[in-house]
């Protein structure tokens, strides 16, 4: 079992080692450290920590290659633009290898060919190359000099090359205004630029600008303004499937819940980051999680629980040399060991946290741990210990106030010779406009004539404009009055021949109830008695006038079914469009019929219209057009009406069909019309026709108005 377990941790360590990036060099020592404390994997070390060293030097390597990539390009360049940007390319590479003079060197080498052209962008990006050198150089204020005058070149330059240049300046510009304690001006410069990202759509750049501001905001206690900024880099890093950025910005949001005291969301976020972290054995990001969990656990009075956890985030900053981190560590155990009243524990803390900062020179953690100490041993009643780090705390706190003073002093002092030299030239230029003055008050009588002759041709001018503009509306309201009479008669036209249709229901309505009850009820009785008498007296001549009384009988229920369907009244409309579809049909004219959700339209007016519209179009198909197939779809559904009839026929121009005025053609926009729909037709000749018609309809109202 030994063994195996053995076995075990050096896979894992091995699988540790090979998740080393390329940013982890600085990691190796401590990791070597770590290897060597293993007693499991003692006769592996020398070989773990080769391999380790190895790994370490990989990201050098990467850099020193891209350094020798660029400068072959260099060489093999032809323009000067082209030459111009490898040198701002190799400058930045230059300055990741710690070659501040070749990167320096390589920054102006670029600006001169810009400057030689004329290329303002090329400048700016020759700026914004140096600005970086001197940002990783350590050296804030000329990098901040070099930042600002590539963002300066291209302020009014809206081309997206110059954006992407200014966007790239502006987010290290921030960076650097971050590192001088600058807040402010860091959070102006990156809600300025998170506008400028999405325009440009650089979601790399956005989501990392998005994280810094709302990391920079929580630290100054702004968390309902961070809220939106870390949501929307949740669901960016969701969205890139970014696994690391996605861990982190879940670990932001449970900081973000723990400084609006809303623990309940604070541990929901810290079990996603958890379980994303899961994907990521080897990721710095632990460390940061451990730290809010065990923030959590102390905050819910699991004192065990939260030292734990702190001690694993210790394990994991140590590794990865990260200070901000460790200083957060050991604040977060100081409050839990000083709730549970453990002060020992807690001077420790205090004392470890002093000592890093002393060596740092990190004077707000310097200051901040000299006072926790003398509260600590103020508690545990040691007054002189207590007395001498306040001392210390207070000496330091004045000296930095000192500093501060001097540079508000100082920056008074600008401000107060600014204002004399303003007040100075004030001076003169008020001398200068008592002398304007007096030359001008020979001129303000002129000025009067020729104001008051403006001043008439104005009235005039208005005047004419006012009476012009008088007329025109005279002349719209008329064309308007034209236009509202033009519908009225169209609306009186459409009600006349509305009534003229009802009136002509009524009478099909009565021919087919005269045809079917009386005519076809004796047509019914002579076939009877004809039967009886051919049955009876057994004559065959009387067999053809049977049959002809037959026809005759078939031909007159169809004819009192065209003047009105019985199927409509007794059945609805579905099943009589269904009907008379099948009546149609023929065996050289197919004809499919789709319904759908007619029952709904309950009012029979309504139903007629739409039967006789179908009929109409499915009796031209068959009889103009001598289709070999119609296609007939009516359905209602969400108060909308559509009916398409579709066949395979001759088809027609429909500038013809205009000029012929069919008949056919004016019935069926008028009943569209009284519909209050919209018609379609679509044909082709040689093709077939296309037509649709589509109208809303609401049964509760019993009304249909155009769509």
């Amino acid at each position: 079992m030994g063994k195996a377990r053995q076995s075990c941790q050096f896979r894992n360590f091995i699988s540790l080692i090979l998740r080393i990036s390329a940013r982890q060099r600085k990691r190796t020592a401590k990791i070597c450290i770590l290897v060597s404390s293993h007693s499991t994997m003692h006769c592996y070390r020398i070989i773990f920590c080769c391999l380790i060293c190895f790994l370490a030097q990989s990201a050098y390597s990467q850099d020193k290659q891209a350094v020798d990539s660029l400068q072959q390009l260099l060489r093999q360049a032809t323009t000067d633009t082209t030459r111009a940007r490898l040198l701002s390319e190799l400058s930045a590479s230059l300055a990741r290898t710690g070659d501040h003079a070749a990167a320096v060197n390589a920054a102006n080498a670029s600006l001169r060919i810009f400057e030689k052209n004329r290329n303002i962008p090329g400048m700016a990006l020759a700026f914004s190359a140096r600005g970086y050198v001197e940002m990783r150089n350590n050296l804030p204020d000329s990098a901040i000099r070099y930042f600002t005058k590539a963002r300066d070149l291209l302020k009014d330059d809206t081309t997206i090359t110059s954006r992407r240049i200014r966007a790239r300046a502006t987010g290290n510009l921030s960076v650097v205004l971050g590192r001088k304690g600058l807040a402010d001006q860091e959070l102006q410069l990156l809600t300025e630029l998170i506008p400028d990202l999405e325009a440009l759509n650089d979601q790399n750049s956005l989501s990392t600008a998005l994280h810094n501001l709302s990391s920079k905001l929580m630290n100054i206690g702004r968390f309902q303004r961070a809220y939106p900024y870390l949501q929307k880099s949740i669901q960016m890093a969701s969205g890139q499937q970014n696994t690391e950025k996605l861990a982190t910005a879940y670990i932001n949001m449970a900081r973000l819940q723990y400084g609006m005291d809303s623990l309940e969301a604070m541990k929901r976020y810290l079990d996603l980051a958890a379980n994303t972290l899961q994907q990521l054995p080897a990721s710095p990001q632990w460390g940061l999680y451990y730290i809010y969990a065990g923030t959590y656990a102390g905050k819910c009075k699991q004192y065990g629980t939260a030292i734990e956890l702190l001690d694993k985030a210790e394990q994991q900053v140590n590794k990865l040399a990260d200070r901000q981190n460790w200083y957060n560590i050991y604040v977060a155990k100081l409050k839990i060991f000083s709730e549970q009243k453990k002060w020992n524990e807690a001077l420790a803390a205090a004392f470890s946290m002093y000592k890093v900062a002393s060596k740092e020179n990190n004077a707000y953690f310097i200051i901040s741990s000299l006072r926790d100490m003398a509260e600590i041993e103020k508690r545990t009643g040691n007054l002189l210990a207590a007395t001498t780090h306040y001392n210390e705390y207070v000496l330091l706190r004045d000296s930095i106030e000192k500093e501060g003073t001097n540079a508000r002093i100082n920056e008074l002092e600008l401000q107060f010779n600014t204002a004399v030299k303003e007040k100075q030239i004030l001076q003169l230029q008020q001398a200068n406009d008592q002398q304007q003055l007096e030359i001008q008050h020979g001129r303000t009588k002129q000025l009067l004539l020729w104001g008051i002759v403006i001043i008439c041709s104005l009235i005039i001018l208005l005047g004419s404009l006012y009476f012009n503009n008088r007329k025109k509306i005279l002349v719209q309201q008329e064309m308007l009055l034209r236009k509202d009479l033009e519908k009225t008669e169209q609306r009186q036209q459409l009600a006349a021949y509305t009534a003229m249709l009802e009136g002509q229901e009524q009478e099909r309505l009565r021919l087919a109830r005269d045809l079917h009850d009386g005519l076809g009820g004796s047509l019914t009785a002579i076939k009877i008695s004809l039967e009886n008498i051919s049955q009876k007296q057994d004559q065959p001549l009387l067999q053809p006038p049977i049959r002809q009384l037959e026809d005759t009988l078939s031909e007159l229920r169809r004819i009192a079914r065209h003047l009105m369907p019985e199927t409509l009244m007794r059945y609805g409309l579905e099943e009589a469009l269904k009907d008379y579809c099948q009546l149609m049909a023929t065996p050289g004219c197919k004809i499919s019929f789709h319904g759908s959700g007619l029952e709904q339209i309950a009012d029979q007016s309504v139903q007629l219209m739409i039967y006789r519209t179908i009929q109409e179009l499915v009796s031209n198909a068959i009889k103009h057009a001598s289709a070999s197939a119609v296609l007939v779809q009516c359905t209602y559904e969400e108060a909308l009406l559509l009916i398409t009839v579709e066949d395979k026929g001759k088809g027609f121009l429909r500038e013809e069909a205009e000029r012929n005025k069919s008949s056919g053609l004016s019935n069926i926009r008028w009943r569209v019309q009284s519909l209050g729909g919209q018609l379609q037709i679509d044909s082709v000749p040689g093709k077939g026709t296309v037509v649709n018609i589509e109208c809303n309809y609401a049964p509760e109202h019993s009304d249909i108005d155009s769509r």
